[in-house]
């Protein structure tokens, strides 16, 4: 009876320790509504708050805990250089990102790919 109640015991403090290994340990972006991803008035991008190279754009975005599968808001200024969303939703379609939004203060842009 004793033997039993420190397996059980032992199998509930293991379960624990994993879920919050997990919790600790990744980090989940569930309010899409909000941009992580800016585009300043120069063309500069950032994730996060961190500026970011057009060419590590995708990793970066995989490292902050976006899902291929997911929304992705991207903020611009009024004025933006169109072609550099379009490189922009180009490079991410390419590494396998399919739902991308360029937001700003009063419109939501969505480029699709031909």
């Amino acid at each position: 009876m004793r033997r039993h109640f420190f397996f059980s015991l032992s199998i509930a403090l293991a379960a624990a320790a994993m879920l919050l290994a997990g919790c600790l340990g990744s980090r989940v972006i569930e309010n899409t509504r909000t941009p992580g991803i800016a585009i300043d008035q120069f063309g500069a991008i950032s994730v996060l708050g961190k500026r970011i190279d057009r060419d590590r754009l995708a990793k970066a975005i995989r490292k902050a805990g976006f899902k291929r599968d997911q929304e992705i808001n991207i903020l611009i200024p009024e004025n933006v250089d169109r072609s550099l969303m379009a490189s922009i939703s180009g490079e991410l379609r390419r590494k396998g990102f399919s739902r991308i939004v360029f937001v700003s203060d009063k419109k939501a842009y969505s480029e699709l790919a031909k």
